[in-house]
């Protein structure tokens, strides 16, 4: 990702401010992204059972028609990832949220107000 360059500043007296912004939002990327492969891998795991019970059912049920049994895989690969990626994306979104109204936004308030003090 871009991010500002924090000597962009010109007023001394933001340089905390940006300092704090872009640690925050390092802090904030790496919690996001933790965040997000475990959701993926967790869906990806989960679904990875009924999908193979699927497959096999089609199979069984098709006569051994091998042609229906790849359809099927492959419908429940598609599937599975596209409700992993989903899964993933909430938890991105659910941890950037939680963590910027938890830590982000009282550190940004604990500095403006030490910065107000001076």
């Amino acid at each position: 990702m871009n991010q500002p360059d924090a000597s962009a500043v010109t007023n001394e007296a933001d340089q905390p401010l940006a300092d704090l912004a872009l640690q925050a939002n390092t802090r904030l990327e790496e919690a996001a992204k933790q965040s997000s492969d475990q959701a993926f891998n967790l869906g990806c795991s989960i679904a990875a059972i009924p999908a193979l019970i699927l497959v096999g059912l089609v199979f069984i049920v098709t006569g051994a028609n091998w042609a229906a049994a790849m359809i099927a895989a492959i419908l429940a690969l598609v599937i599975t990832l596209v409700l992993s990626l989903a899964a993933a994306n909430r938890a991105k979104t659910n941890t950037l949220r939680r963590r910027f109204d938890e830590q982000v936004e009282p550190e940004i308030e604990s500095t403006l107000a030490r910065l107000d003090r001076r």
